[in-house]
């Protein structure tokens, strides 16, 4: 989720901003605009995830 969120705020290093104001803005501007299928791939994968960080005992895993 950060990583989709990132690189909408930031257009993949190319954008900056001004003021916290501007960013909070941009934050719930990106939020908003994420689907909600994205989001329910995502929900739809964490429990193979967590049983990969089960398998590697808690040590970094592909995600």
């Amino acid at each position: 989720m950060w990583i989709i969120l990132s690189r909408t705020l930031y257009d993949n290093g190319k954008k900056q901003y001004c003021s916290v104001a501007e960013l909070r803005a941009a934050v719930l501007a990106a939020w908003d605009a994420v689907d909600e299928a994205t989001l329910a791939k995502l929900v739809d994968s964490m429990s193979k995830r967590l049983v990969k960080v089960l398998d590697k005992k808690g040590n970094k895993t592909r995600y």
